[in-house]
């Protein structure tokens, strides 16, 4: 039976046997049958339809949850529209990050470039340099992201087996989102190190010795 705490309602369910059912309530053989509507169709006029045809059936209710459906559905579509409004927020900063981190790397040791291209070395030769320097700062830095993951979702993996009590907790992230996060994370660093190496390769050679 319900029972009301504040602004929640509490029911418990009970799922009975046909013997319990006709042994408790005089019920017998009873069953549900679940019928799901087509995006197409129209619930209200499905259900009322259906409680036409089984208005002569005795003991037999229609009852329409797509309604219900339909706020459940909201609610979680606005709850992942929050959680990725998130996602994108952080993927942006941490963009910037990547970009300004770069920048500076390359901006710390013009005076290295500077000796570099004293010594001779060829325009493509520098940006092979620095795209294999933005190759490697990509996938150890995508290597860190895999560890960081991997612990987290052991620590959360315990924490819903063994403290909200989940009986099969699935895996958060697929590999194909993590590998594509990977991989653009790895294009990203290639791309701003070619960018910061081109205004490298605009200035003198004079001026990058001096700094």
């Amino acid at each position: 039976m319900p029972v009301n705490q504040g602004f929640f309602e509490i029911i418990n369910h009970f799922i009975m046997t046909n013997e319990q059912m006709e042994q408790n309530f005089g019920v017998k053989e009873y069953q549900t049958v679940s019928i799901s509507v087509t995006s197409g169709s129209g619930a209200k006029e499905v259900s009322a339809n259906l409680g036409k045809i089984t208005k002569n059936v005795h003991k037999c209710i229609v009852k329409d949850y797509s309604e219900q459906s339909r706020q459940q559905n909201l609610y979680l579509f606005q709850k992942m529209f929050f959680y990725y409004g998130i996602a994108i927020v952080l993927l942006g900063i941490s963009l910037l990050h990547i970009m300004n981190s770069m920048q500076y790397l390359i901006a710390a040791r013009k005076r290295e470039f500077g000796i570099l291209r004293a010594m001779g070395i060829t325009d493509t030769g520098f940006k092979k340099m620095i795209a294999k320097e933005g190759l490697r700062y990509g996938i150890y830095s995508g290597i860190t992201v895999l560890i960081c993951y991997f612990i987290i979702q052991k620590v959360l993996y315990y924490f819903m087996v063994h403290v909200y009590l989940y009986l099969h907790p699935k895996a958060f992230i697929s590999w194909e989102v993590l590998a594509a996060v990977i991989l653009l994370n790895i294009v990203i660093c290639v791309c701003v190190t070619l960018v910061s190496g081109k205004a490298v390769l605009k200035e003198q050679i004079a001026e990058e010795i001096k700094e």
